[in-house]
């Protein structure tokens, strides 16, 4: 027999910065209702309210909000402007008929689509066999990181090409991040999510940025190709000054005075690493020479340079130096140093 209309939650910690939520109902008002929490006021008309199977999974990673959601009878969907975020949807199954600001899409698994926050947004056909994967970007996160890629302020607001054709070799590395964050869908204790969120959502939309058609495509573009060693000079001075620091890539381009792939472009020719591995062994040698003082904790001279994860950071001291961080605390302690 079917359950009756009250929505059923699992595993919730709604709206907290990384964390995980789940809803079910077979109430056509509450789904809209859990719906719209989640991403936008909207109106919801189903074919059939008797047949509404609806399940959404949730998980939050600071500005991106990734939803898996399924309705089990056709749909549709109207909403006023998004004004406040993008969204990306791409379907597992099924498909979704949809229209942004004058530009439409098909959602299919081979297409996905890229709703821009001005004019309005309609799901008109939901198939009841649709299961689909939508991505909220908040919008001022993705303007922030594209003026860090260009190095300049935007002179209009960032707009995508509404469809996406998954099968474009151009969008295969934005693809599989994207399959990353489907994934912590599947992680139903959310042990990843503390570990990825503080860097992932800067990966999948400046990535996006990159590879998805836009109005800035072509500056992106440009900037790509600019070199700027006394960027990296001034980089590199800030990490010295402040490894400790919880550095981001957008923090250290406006250091450089240039955009975020400009900076990690030069990083690499002049230091023939990342900038993050750099700033991961600046950060390690400091521990080290604390620990050979003897006059700290492993964990908390850890933590006090960014490494929470004390498994993942035993791992990269130990292939930096050849010895476990507790190993150089005890002999520090011992006099066999």
């Amino acid at each position: 027999m079917r359950q009756g209309p009250s929505a059923t939650f699992a595993q919730g910690i709604p709206r907290s910065p990384y964390g995980r939520f789940v809803a079910r109902t077979h109430d056509l008002d509450e789904a809209r209702n859990i719906s719209a929490r989640t991403y936008y006021p909207h109106q919801l008309i189903a074919l059939d309210r008797s047949a509404v199977d609806y399940t959404l999974e949730e998980i939050q990673l600071g500005p991106l909000t990734l939803g898996r959601l399924h309705y089990g009878t056709e749909i549709r969907i109207d909403c006023a402007s998004l004004d406040t975020a993008y969204q990306v949807n791409a379907a597992q199954s099924g498909a979704v008929d949809a229209v942004c600001g004058g530009q439409e899409a098909v959602i299919t698994p081979a297409t996905a689509a890229v709703c821009n926050p001005i004019g309005s947004t309609q799901l008109r056909r939901w198939s009841a066999d649709a299961t689909l994967l939508g991505l909220k970007i908040d919008r001022a996160f993705l303007e922030r990181q594209a003026r860090a890629l260009i190095g300049a302020e935007l002179r209009a607001p960032v707009s995508f090409r509404m469809d996406v054709n998954l099968s474009d070799p151009h969008h295969a590395i934005w693809l599989q991040l994207l399959r990353v964050l489907e994934a912590l869908l599947n992680d139903p204790e959310g042990n990843v999510l503390d570990v990825l969120g503080e860097r992932l959502p800067e990966a999948v939309v400046s990535t996006m940025l990159l590879t998805l058609p836009n109005n800035y495509s072509e500056s992106l573009n440009r900037a790509q190709d600019r070199w700027a060693p006394t960027a990296v000079r001034r980089v590199v001075q800030a990490i010295e000054e402040q490894p400790e620091h919880p550095w981001t890539a957008e923090q250290l381009a406006e250091v450089a005075r240039t955009s975020v792939r400009s900076l990690q472009a030069s990083f690499r020719r002049t230091h023939d690493r990342t900038l993050f591995t750099y700033l991961r062994e600046v950060r390690l040698d400091r521990i080290h020479a604390e620990l050979r003082r003897g006059h700290c904790q492993v964990s908390e001279i850890a933590a006090e340079y960014g490494f929470y994860n004390l498994g993942r950071f035993s791992g990269y001291y130990h292939a930096r130096f050849g010895v476990h961080p507790s190993t150089t605390l005890h002999e520090s302690r011992s006099g066999g140093q």
